[in-house]
Formats: C-alpha cells, sequence, structure tokens
C-alpha cells in the first residue's frame, strides 16, 4: 500500500443512529494519540450518511473541522460515497406556475417521510402544498391542502415549529401529515414532512409555487426515506397532461453529506484502476470497465452551497486487499472470483477504497513536511493534479475535482504561506487578505529555489495575485486557462519586482503562469483561481 511505514490506529465506528458523532470522537481520538507520540497524523474516513444538510455546517462536521485546524500536521481524507449512478437529489427553482413530485409510501418506516433543505432567502417566497393522489393506471388526484409558507404558518420565533393535520377527500381519512419547520442554522431550513397515509398505495404530491430553491435527498436505501417516483414510471403527457409540470430527480449533487462537505476535509472521487486479475482459481477475473475512466458509481457534487467537491480522485474501482481470514475461507468454498491469486486478498471497489490512497499520500506529505497545515496539503494535491483524456482540462469539476491525484507531484510542489509581519496577512481556505508587497518581497524571494524564477502568492487565490521575481532579465509573462487561451500578458522587465495581479473576475479553475526569455518559456506555475 501507500505509507507502509506509518503506525496505525483503527478505529472501528458504531453506525448506528450517532453514526457521525462516532466518527468525530474516533477522529479525535486519533488526532490526541498523534499529538501525544508528537506525530502527524493523517485520517482516512470510508463511511459517511447521505442525508443532512450536505454543507458541512452540521455539528459532527463543526467538530472534525476545529480539530483538523487546531495544530499543524494533521489531514483528514474522506470518501464521495457511491451514488453517482442513482437517482437520489431533487432540486429545481420553485416558479410562479406550480410544480410537483410524488413520494411513495415507505414500508421500512410505516409512512411517507422526506426532507427539504434550503437557504432561507430562496424559501421564504415559496409556498407549498401535499396532496393524495391514486396512481396507476387512472393517476387521479384526490385531494390537496392548502397552501402552507414558512413565514406565514410557522412561528419561528423559539426555533422548531410544527403543524399537524388530516386530509380528506369526499369524508374518508387519506392521511394524517405533520410538517416540521427547524431553522437548522442562520442560514438554512430543514423542512421536515411525514405522512401515515391510510393507504400505502397512495402518491403523495409535494406541489410548489412562488420563487425560490430547495433541495431533497430521498431514497430508501440511502436515506431511509420515501422514493420518489422515478421519470420512468410517470404516464405520458398525452395520458396525464399534468405530467408537463412535473419535477424529477436527477443524478447530481449525490455526495455523502457532513464532513465530507467541509472544506477542511479532502473528499475523494474513484476512478478504474485495473479491469483484470489473476484469481484464486487459475482464471482471470475481468470486468468492461475502461482503465483511467471515472467509475460510474463515484458521487458527484456540487455541496448544497454550491462549492466544488469532490477535490480529487484516486484510483479504487477494482483494489485488491489483505482479506479477513474466515470471509477468505468462505468466498474460497463457493469460488467466488473476487478471491485473488494465492488466497490471502480479495477484490473491492468504490470510494471507500479511493479515500485511503489519498490519505495515505497525506502521510508521505506529512513525512516530509510534519508541520504542514491542513490547507497546504490540500492545495499540494490540488496543484499537483493530473489532467488527462478522462477528466478533460476545464477543472475542477464535480466529478474529478481538480483531476487525478499525483503522490509524486505532490510531494515536490512547494507551498510557501507567510510573511513576517503577520499582521498583515490572514490566510484560509476561502479569503485572501492584502500582504504588504514590501513585506511578500522580502520573504517569498529569499525563499525561492530558482534563481531565475518566479513565486505566486496566495496561490490558491480569490482575488489578488502577487506575482515575485527574483530575475529582471525575462521579456515577457503569459498566463492561459486549461484550453490554453491566453488571458493576460505583460511585458518585463518591471519597474519593481512585484507585480500585483487581479484576478477576481477569472473563472474558477488552473491556469498557467509562463515567464520567457527571448521567446523561449525558461518557467511554468499552475495558479488557482478559487
Amino acid at each position: 500500500g501507500i505509507a507502509t511505514k506509518s503506525s496505525i490506529i483503527s478505529i472501528a465506528v458504531d453506525m448506528g443512529p450517532n453514526m457521525l458523532n462516532n466518527v468525530a470522537d474516533g477522529v479525535q481520538y486519533i488526532f490526541e494519540k498523534a499529538a501525544q507520540l508528537d506525530m502527524p497524523a493523517s485520517v482516512s474516513a470510508s463511511v459517511g450518511s447521505y442525508s443532512g444538510s450536505h454543507d458541512g455546517t452540521d455539528l459532527p462536521a463543526q467538530l472534525i473541522n476545529q480539530l483538523i485546524a487546531a495544530q499543524s500536521g494533521r489531514s483528514m481524507a474522506a470518501a464521495a460515497g457511491n451514488a453517482g449512478n442513482v437517482l437520489l437529489h431533487l432540486g429545481y427553482d420553485v416558479e410562479a406556475d406550480s410544480a410537483y413530485s410524488w413520494f411513495r409510501y415507505e414500508p421500512t418506516i410505516q409512512r411517507v417521510y422526506y426532507e427539504l433543505w434550503s437557504k432561507k432567502s430562496n424559501f421564504n417566497n415559496v409556498w407549498f402544498s401535499l396532496g393524495a393522489d391514486k396512481g396507476q393506471p387512472t393517476f387521479t388526484k384526490r385531494a390537496a391542502t392548502d397552501y402552507y409558507n414558512v413565514l406565514v404558518d410557522f412561528d419561528l420565533t423559539n426555533g422548531l415549529d410544527s403543524l399537524r393535520d388530516t386530509l380528506y377527500a369526499d369524508g374518508n381519512l387519506l392521511g394524517v401529515y405533520t410538517i416540521f419547520v427547524n431553522p437548522y442554522n442562520d442560514s438554512t431550513y430543514q423542512i421536515a414532512i411525514s405522512i401515515r397515509t391510510d393507504s400505502t398505495s397512495y402518491l403523495w404530491r409535494l406541489t410548489t409555487k412562488g420563487s425560490g430553491y430547495f433541495d431533497c435527498w430521498a431514497h430508501p436505501q440511502y436515506t431511509g426515506t420515501s422514493n420518489i417516483v422515478k421519470p420512468t414510471q410517470l404516464p405520458s403527457v398525452a395520458v396525464y397532461p399534468d405530467v408537463a409540470r412535473y419535477r424529477a430527480q436527477d443524478y447530481s449533487q449525490n455526495l455523502v453529506s457532513s464532513f465530507q462537505c467541509s472544506d477542511h476535509v479532502i473528499t475523494v472521487a474513484n476512478y478504474v484502476n485495473r479491469n483484470a486479475f489473476q484469481n484464486h482459481y487459475g482464471t482471470v477475473t475481468s470486468s468492461s470497465d475502461t482503465v483511467g475512466a471515472r467509475f460510474p458509481t463515484s458521487s458527484v457534487g456540487p455541496t448544497r452551497d454550491n462549492r466544488i467537491k469532490p477535490d480529487i480522485s484516486a484510483p479504487g474501482a477494482t483494489t485488491l486487499a489483505p482479506g479477513q481470514l474466515s470471509t477468505l475461507a468462505v468466498m474460497i468454498a463457493n469460488n467466488d472470483p473476487k478471491v485473488a491469486e494465492g488466497g490471502m486478498h480479495n477484490s473491492n471497489g468504490g470510494t471507500s477504497m479511493a479515500a485511503p490512497v489519498v490519505g495515505g499520500i497525506a502521510a508521505l506529505y506529512l513525512q516530509k513536511n510534519p508541520d504542514a497545515p491542513w490547507y497546504q496539503i490540500k492545495d499540494a494535491i490540488k496543484l499537483s493534479a493530473i489532467q488527462d483524456q478522462f477528466t478533460g482540462t476545464v477543472l475542477p469539476d464535480t466529478k474529478w475535482g481538480y483531476g487525478k491525484i499525483d503522490a509524486f507531484g505532490m510531494l515536490i510542489t512547494d507551498i510557501i504561506y507567510g510573511c513576517d509581519d503577520t499582521t498583515a496577512l490572514n490566510y484560509d481556505s476561502t479569503t485572501t487578505v492584502a500582504v504588504s508587497d514590501s513585506c511578500l518581497y522580502d520573504f517569498l524571494v529569499t525563499q525561492s529555489s530558482n534563481s531565475d524564477g518566479f513565486v505566486l502568492y496566495p496561490n490558491p487565490s480569490e482575488r489578488t495575485v502577487y506575482i515575485v521575481f527574483k530575475s529582471q532579465q525575462q521579456n515577457a509573462l503569459v498566463v492561459t486557462d486549461v484550453t490554453g487561451r491566453r488571458v493576460y500578458t505583460a511585458r518585463l522587465p518591471l519597474s519593481e519586482n512585484v507585480l500585483k495581479l487581479d484576478v477576481s473576475h477569472w473563472q474558477r479553475g488552473i491556469y498557467s503562469v509562463s515567464i520567457f526569455q527571448n521567446g523561449k518559456r525558461v518557467r511554468t506555475s499552475k495558479l488557482v483561481k478559487l
């Protein structure tokens, strides 16, 4: 494997209702033990939940963030999830004309249940109604509630509020419904809808109108909630004209929630590393997977608040690893083709196998740079990421992140943060505060190992980049985007050795910054625009 000389702390997580809290406790245990041993620590987590806010603001995620940022030498990688080919997410712009979706009764929880998530500003003008309809073959409306609005019908002065009512049709009880509205935090609503229905065959309609946007993750297997009627299960417009206003689920935003949606955590996607291996029975186990391609189940982003996730991709679709002896014995007895040659390993795949690859590479980086803070490790991964025919060049995106991880490239990527004038500098993952030119030059130029080179700071950047030249012998500087199109040029030498570049209007992504001398490119560096 990777980082083979690492000391390993293995945490078993109770997967019950407190699973996320248990993960946070496990992360805390690892970091505390590492601190006692005066060692850096790289955590890999292949566990998560598809339920929740999908923005990294839940309490376990906040605790994990604090633990990672508490001191240098800490990193965490986590699996993005394996729902990339699942219709899991529902989200759409609410319009003045009503639109709707149908939710099914879920027998495992004996009710209809789902949750809506939205920014408060995106839901205050949304009106929503619940209704019960007959399904195939008639698709007939039975009854519907009045329209509700969170500001009009709920008192959120003291936090959570709810209402409970019944729905009748022609004197017959159709169901008892409860609507919970939770001001989840200062900016977010969580709306939970629970229906005890008289008939398990009804399709329960959620109808919206007004203006705004919301997200919903609904699937019995992945979220333990009701299923939404899929597009292939709908009547045609000719049979049921109302279906033209139906809003179906999509294949986007199917990441696991909680800490995987945190900027502090390196969230890992999965691509195909191999499609064949020699098995225990003297034959070859193979698949039709294309080596190098993204594995279809690898979950995609973005987060609910529209940040790029996953961060990076790693090999994990067909991973051979040591197996548990008792499990291997059963697999061998049943001629399972997943058992590898020698009978001591078996294959498995998913983002749960890709995440430890990144966790191991982060451990190697910490071996070289034991005092590196979390954002330096993450920036080194992003800046060294590989682009190829499978990832494309328009990165970062919500499938690959910044590309494929490059272990060696990461280890030789030098990132310098800091300034002697500490009051002039404040860096975090999303904000850059202006830095004194003289302070920046004095610090960075003396750190540069390339006598005819230049240094970019801060990198990544959201607004301003300082380009510090150690030599004035260059003739030109050229910045190109991932397609090779020039976005900026400057004639050199400059009157000063520092060029201040405003990138606030540039598109997010990776740019190449090159300097030329006598018409020849003498050095190129990557610049990441956040």
